[in-house]
């Protein structure tokens, strides 16, 4: 996504911003990640005009993989998580209408203008149209979203493997990966940071589901949280400072 705008920066420098902005993963729904683009600003000079609906798009993608992993595992999940995908479905769809009428576009920038702390993105946003299409086409699209696919089946191996690190294998791998990324979809439209609670909860509870008790269910679930959330926040700081990111531009 950032050739497509011909933004060069060296692979190490790519990857310390990409996982400094795992320090805001408990921003809601990881809205915090966009200060990468201040540090793409600070160390690169790259115009936040450029970056942000860079970012914005990201985030896109990150919830489409998450809705195909649970379109795929609905007979398990039970059809009472129907609504929700519909829902999500139909927000990311409003998103690519968006994104191909500019009309509509500016109309979304107005309205998210309305919420303060959406006010500091909304100018970049609005001089960006161009590029968050460029962000989306069909080549980009297939990659980017298979990426990330292939990331959260990654993250869910880790579930699966703390349930074998406790001698359990009631609950196959891919049964696992979709009870996590349904999981995962109801902490981000609860909107609190970070998911907590909810995600939890909702975990535990679908867990639980498949005649595990409940409190070893929440046990599980807290190691899970650890290796998912919490692990990357450390490995957030850890980039951030290594990235220099923070440093203030000398110009």
């Amino acid at each position: 996504m950032l050739k497509n705008p011909s933004i060069k920066i060296p692979f190490k420098d790519n990857l310390l911003i990409y996982l400094a902005g795992f320090t805001f993963s408990i921003s809601p729904a990881k809205s915090g990640e966009w200060i990468k683009s201040i540090f793409l600003k600070n160390k690169f000079n790259i115009d936040k005009s450029t970056s942000i609906p860079i970012i914005f798009v990201e985030r896109f993608y990150d919830v489409l993989a998450l809705i195909i992993i649970i379109l795929f595992g609905l007979s398990f999940l039970g059809f009472e998580f129907l609504p929700i995908v519909i829902l999500c479905v139909g927000l990311l769809f409003s998103i690519l209408f968006l994104i191909y009428s500019k009309s509509k576009f500016n109309y979304f920038i107005r309205f998210a203008s309305k919420f303060k702390f959406l006010q500091k993105f909304i100018t970049p946003l609005e001089n960006s149209h161009e590029i968050i299409r460029k962000s989306i086409t069909p080549k980009t699209f297939l990659i980017s979203t298979s990426l990330t696919i292939f990331y959260r089946l990654i993250e869910a191996l880790s579930v699966y493997l703390v349930f074998l690190g406790f001698g359990i294998d009631l609950i196959s791998y891919f049964e696992l990966t979709y009870m996590y990324s349904a999981s995962i979809i109801l902490g981000s439209i609860s909107m609190i940071p970070g998911g907590l609670g909810v995600t939890e909860g909702s975990l535990a509870s679908l867990i639980s589901s498949q005649g595990i008790a409940f409190s070893s269910a929440l046990v599980l679930v807290i190691i899970i949280r650890f290796f998912t959330l919490w692990f990357g926040v450390i490995v957030g700081f850890i980039a951030l400072k290594l990235s220099g990111a923070l440093n203030v531009n000398n110009h």
